[in-house]
């Protein structure tokens, strides 16, 4: 059986150890915080800085992928206030997320976003694995989930509904979301191509996540 070594082409021949030697805090707002890293590489003596971007809360933050009891996947469309530019509206196609509160575990904050996002609820939360989204600039993990069997909590979704504007009638405000996808798992793959050529045209965005966890994802909804 192969070990991860046996890929490696090159390395390092010193140590390439860092050492960090001070940190210096530049700015702090609500939600994060700006850091200037100075470091030392054992095989380059001089000291060298770095910034970084932290969250000023400890909270984590958790993802989950929503599947139904007909196995469609649940995906929802977001305007992300951050991407917003001269020549972009901020959309991003993602899956619901957001912060674990004080009070309460990763599980029930994966099962707290589904319903006050999209409106579905699950008993069968599993963790998938966890990734970094900008290792170069900030430390932040997000904790992916998969929540099976997910149910409608209301009919908000229904037929009656779907000419209203619903981002009134029942969401939260502060969610921003756009729209609600709902893809059979068979598809997903399809989906996404078809996401990645259509959307990318009007300047929407696929969040990184959804991008590296969509085979994970199908292999734990097929061993089920």
């Amino acid at each position: 059986m192969k070990t991860i070594n046996d890929y490696r082409i090159w390395e390092n021949p010193d140590k390439c150890e860092v050492k960090i030697t001070q940190t210096e805090k530049l700015k702090e707002a609500k939600w994060i915080k700006t850091e200037n890293i100075s470091y030392e590489i054992d095989w380059v003596p001089a000291e060298n800085s770095w910034e970084k971007v932290v969250r000023t809360t400890a909270n984590w933050v958790v993802a989950v992928l929503p599947v139904t009891k007909e196995w469609n996947i649940i995906l929802t469309q977001e305007i992300r206030i951050p991407m917003i530019s001269e020549n972009y509206n901020g959309s991003v196609i993602w899956m619901p997320a957001w912060l674990v509160d004080d009070n309460e575990n990763k599980i029930e904050a994966t099962k707290r976003e589904m319903q006050e996002e999209i409106w579905f609820e699950s008993e069968q939360v599993e963790y998938i694995d966890s990734i970094v989204s900008s290792e170069g600039m900030t430390d932040e993990e997000i904790d992916v989930f998969i929540a099976l069997n997910v149910t409608q909590v209301d009919k908000i979704l229904d037929e009656d509904f779907k000419n209203i504007d619903w981002f009134f009638l029942k969401h939260i405000w502060w969610e921003n979301i756009k729209s609600i996808y709902s893809v059979p798992y068979k598809e997903i793959y399809d989906f996404m191509d078809m996401a990645r050529k259509e959307w990318m045209k009007k300047g929407w965005k696929i969040d990184c996540a959804l991008n590296h966890f969509e085979r994970k994802f199908k292999d734990k909804v097929f061993s089920n």
